[in-house]
């Protein structure tokens, strides 16, 4: 069994064989059969990674947004993996500690010859 997280707004999964999986509450993850999760990678919804059965969660507190991948990525991910552009916080995302060492001062060293 694989955990499948369902986008927002999606309440379930109806595959073709007639397997029908129902999550509690719209976005919420499913279990899905191994068979079914690779009918689920091989779909439109699979290839485009609307849905995924290989993802995993590191459970952050927010995403960030790439508008023209119209994905989420984790909070600390300030350019899109897939096409390189910058991302946008979602609402309720913290702010990213600026990762750029402090300049105080001069930083250059100097020796005496």
């Amino acid at each position: 069994m694989t955990t499948v997280t369902l986008p927002r707004g999606c309440t379930g999964l109806d595959f073709a064989d007639g397997t029908k999986v129902t999550a509690d509450r719209e976005g919420s993850a499913v279990e899905v059969s191994s068979r079914n999760t690779k009918f689920l990678e091989n779909s439109w919804y699979g290839q485009t990674g609307v849905i995924s059965g290989t993802g995993f969660s590191f459970g952050t507190k927010g995403t960030r947004r790439c508008v023209p991948c119209k994905r989420d990525w984790n909070s600390w991910s300030t350019h899109c993996p897939r096409c390189g552009e910058p991302t946008q916080a979602e609402a309720g995302t913290p702010q990213i500690p600026d990762a750029s060492p402090a300049t105080s001062g001069d930083a250059r060293s100097s020796s005496a010859a």
